[in-house]
Formats: structure tokens, C-alpha cells, sequence
């Protein structure tokens, strides 16, 4: 949980510091879609936090039953090769959902990744640029709050898709 410093302050002549207190490695984990309307006209962000635990077949099968709950007609699902996502019980499951279509991004391809994007201005955004949470909790209550008016900007979600330059559109 090392901060990420956008801008400090200090005294003329003075190198600023910031000294993050630290007890060993904590982490938030994030699973999250951003997903076109069938009319393409809007965009949707669904996102779930996993505290203290990194991404496995047992959160990604439950993000997708919430994903699949929101979802109503033909998917075509578009990820990266996270060993998760590739899983046995993730592929059976996705087996069973005759109206989903679902393609791999090349290995190592952030870039085309519209979600990494989000995850990359939620860093830098107000709630999480310059923070120094001391816990767990408190940095997943962090990324709540910042992540609260995404559903509702457009604009942000659409610069999301067209940071991939991926034919994928929105109107």
C-alpha cells in the first residue's frame, strides 16, 4: 500500500518526503467490466473489491453470476489471460451461458485493456493520488468513494474505450 504521489509540498531548499507506515504487504484486489448497452449509447461500470486476496476461479465465477444478473441479451465478453479467467470451472460455467461469446486480448496488452485505463485515472484521481491509507479498510473505503460517480461519467467511461483504440463504440 505504497502511496502514489502526484504533487507534494515542502520548504524552500527541502526535499519533501512522505513516509508511508507499513506492516507488510496488504493489498486490495479489484474485478470490474465496463459494458455497452445493446443500443450503444450507454456505458456501465461493475466492479467488485476482494480485501487482503489476489483473483481466483471462485471471484471470478462470482463476478460473472453478477455480471450475467445485469446482462440481458448477447455478450461478447473481451479479457485478458489472467490464469482465472482460463480456469476449468470459469470455462464450464461460461459454457452454460449460450449467449455470451467471449475473445482473449493478446498476452501482455494492458493497453488494450479498456478497464486498465479506469484503474489507471482512479490512481491518479483525487481519491487515491497523494492518500497514504494505513489499512486495508481504509483504502478499500478509498476506492469506493472514488469509484462511486463512475457509472454516471459518460465521458470518463468513453475516454475508457477510446484510450484502447479497439473498433469497439459507443455512441
Amino acid at each position: 500500500m505504497s502511496p502514489l504521489v502526484q504533487r507534494s509540498w515542502a520548504a524552500v531548499g527541502e526535499t519533501p518526503t512522505i513516509s508511508p507506515r507499513t506492516r507488510g504487504h496488504q493489498n486490495v484486489s479489484a474485478a470490474g467490466a465496463i459494458t455497452i448497452s445493446p443500443g450503444r449509447c450507454r456505458l456501465n461500470l461493475l466492479m467488485q473489491l476482494y480485501p487482503q486476496q489476489s483473483i481466483e476461479q471462485d471471484h471470478v465465477l462470482a463476478f460473472l453470476k453478477a455480471l450475467r444478473r445485469h446482462l440481458r441479451g448477447p455478450v461478447v465478453l473481451l479479457w485478458d489471460r489472467l490464469t482465472a479467467h482460463r480456469g476449468g470451472r470459469v470455462q464450464e460455467y461460461l459454457a452454460g451461458w449460450p449467449k455470451l461469446h467471449q475473445e482473449y486480448l493478446p498476452a501482455y496488452a494492458p493497453e488494450l485493456n479498456p478497464i486498465e485505463y479506469l484503474w489507471s485515472w482512479l490512481k491518479r484521481s483525487d481519491c487515491l493520488a497523494n492518500s497514504c491509507p494505513q489499512t486495508v479498510e481504509e483504502i478499500t473505503a478509498t476506492v469506493c468513494q472514488g469509484i462511486e460517480s463512475v457509472p454516471t461519467n459518460q465521458s470518463l467511461l468513453h475516454g475508457c474505450i477510446r484510450a484502447t483504440k479497439l473498433p469497439l463504440t459507443a455512441r
